[in-house]
């Protein structure tokens, strides 16, 4: 029994274990899998998208969506009826100045255009939708009749100026 207790005090104790690098950590495929030893903590990074992060992306997305859809649709008609009083307002002016140079007057009403051919019907204002809301302006001579029209309603359009103004 001596012999054995001699032999295990002159043989130098084991020396702690160390970490080791699994031989896959140096491969570039997998590098991006790590573990710690020790810890027993193991985390995959190429494992994808979590439910939160896709569930967060959705929400902004949706968020986005209800932002731009309030301020494009809109606009979008009120766009259209400004194009409409547009070309109404140029067909009403052309037809008052074709009457005068064919007539040498001014047309008394709106209703005189329609009943000469000029117009075949008087068009709805497009923000009031109705045909007896347009405002008439008067020729300041001697003769009278309407020399000019424009909108009845009291909206402000896109560029800061009344419907009535145009």
């Amino acid at each position: 029994m001596n012999l054995s207790r001699t032999a295990q005090q002159t043989h130098p104790p084991p020396a702690p274990p160390t970490a080791t690098v699994p031989s896959s950590a140096t491969n570039s495929k997998s590098s991006l899998n790590w573990t710690a030893h020790g810890s027993g903590h193991t985390r995959r990074r190429d494992s994808g998208f979590t439910l939160l992060e896709l569930v967060m992306v959705l929400a902004v997305i949706g968020i986005l969506a209800t932002i731009a859809q309030s301020g494009l649709f809109r606009p979008a008609t009120v766009r259209a009826r400004e194009a409409a009083l547009k070309q109404d307002l140029f067909v009403f002016r052309d037809v008052i100045d074709q009457f005068y140079a064919d007539q040498g007057r001014y047309p008394n009403d709106l209703e005189e255009l329609v009943d000469t051919e000029y117009l075949r019907s008087i068009p709805p204002d497009p923000f009031t939708r109705s045909t007896d809301t347009w405002v008439t302006v008067p020729y300041e001579g001697d003769e009278g009749g309407i020399v000019d029209i424009r909108s009845g309603s009291e909206d402000v359009g896109s560029d800061s100026v009344a419907y009535g103004e145009w």
